[in-house]
């Protein structure tokens, strides 16, 4: 029964979709009600907005489409809204890619299409289902520097990831746990020296530390593979530690500062989404280097080792 109702409605997208399309999109005072029927639980009404949205030919909706197939083959939405999103998908553009979200998205990226209005906020309810804290950080009314529809899930919820904050250290000489041969993010501040373990940060991909004086935060993208350090200190004045979002754009993580909520891009040092996304607000870069433990160790003997003993149990 599932199946022949699936093909039914797969014929009825592709005759709403030879329709010729209307010369204007739905109107916007319209658009609240029916992201609002898609995203509810009532199959009827969200039936009924898929029609509309189709007969209109509106193309805005891609972006809510492939956010909902994403949201439904992670959980977050009914499985039966992953084929009826597929289909509406391939009746709005004319592509072919099934349930696979992640063509999708590169296709949507590789696009100029924009979102309809609440867009933000509709992602951020969707998300919310995974992680209420998700919707706190995507409204339509804080500023955004990049495309909502590019920001997607990482698969943990919000901090999941832990940050180590002030992590405990040991001198070189003690840290018999590595291997000369091992990579580590090599820090050197004010005449001080840290090595952080690549083994370690695998786990936890934020450090907030404080070294020669200088508070900072070591962002590592397990993803991407890039170690980046900043200053606490923005260009604004203000102060921030920082954790892993949760989310990601185009593979790289997206930071969180733990004072705002702002999104960051961890690859700029600038805020992207959020509060301080307003104003010309950035990191100042600190450098690190990528280095063999035993290389790290002969240049800086005095160096201290980010410990085992971070307060987490992981196989590190």
């Amino acid at each position: 029964m599932k199946r022949f109702r699936r093909i039914a409605l797969a014929l009825a997208f592709a005759l709403l979709a030879a329709l010729p399309a209307p010369a204007e999109p739905i109107p916007d005072e319209e658009v609240p009600a029916l992201l609002e029927a898609l995203i509810g639980n009532d199959g009827g009404e969200a039936r009924a907005a898929v029609a509309r949205i189709l007969a209109r030919g509106d193309r805005r909706f891609t972006s809510v489409f492939i956010e909902l197939l994403r949201a439904s083959l992670a959980g977050a939405a009914s499985p039966a809204v992953a084929a009826v999103s597929a289909d509406a998908l391939g009746a709005l553009t004319g592509e072919a890619f099934g349930e696979d979200w992640r063509r999708w998205a590169s296709w949507y990226a590789a696009g100029d299409l924009a979102p309809p209005p609440g867009f933000t906020r509709f992602k951020g309810e969707l998300l919310g289902r995974i992680d209420l804290r998700f919707a706190a950080l995507l409204r339509d009314d804080l500023p955004s520097r990049i495309r909502v529809e590019e920001i997607v899930w990482g698969g943990v919820p919000y901090e999941g990831i832990p940050a180590l904050d002030a992590p405990a250290t040991v001198p070189a000489g003690e840290a018999t746990f590595l291997t000369d041969d091992e990579p580590v993010f090599g820090i050197f501040l004010n005449g001080e020296a840290r090595a952080y373990p690549q083994r370690i940060l695998d786990w936890h991909e934020m450090a907030n530390d404080v070294l020669g004086g200088v508070r900072f935060s070591l962002a590592y993208c397990t993803l991407c593979g890039s170690a980046m350090a900043y200053r606490a200190e923005a260009s604004n004045g203000g102060v921030y530690d920082f954790g892993s979002s949760g989310l990601l754009m185009r593979s790289n993580k997206l930071m969180v500062d733990r004072q705002t909520r702002t999104l960051w891009n961890q690859f700029t040092g600038r805020p992207v989404l959020g509060e301080l996304a307003r104003g010309d607000v950035r990191l100042r870069r600190l450098p690190v280097v990528v280095a063999r433990f035993g290389d790290w160790k002969q240049r800086h003997p005095a160096t201290s080792v980010v410990s085992l003993e971070t307060g987490f149990e992981r196989p590190y």
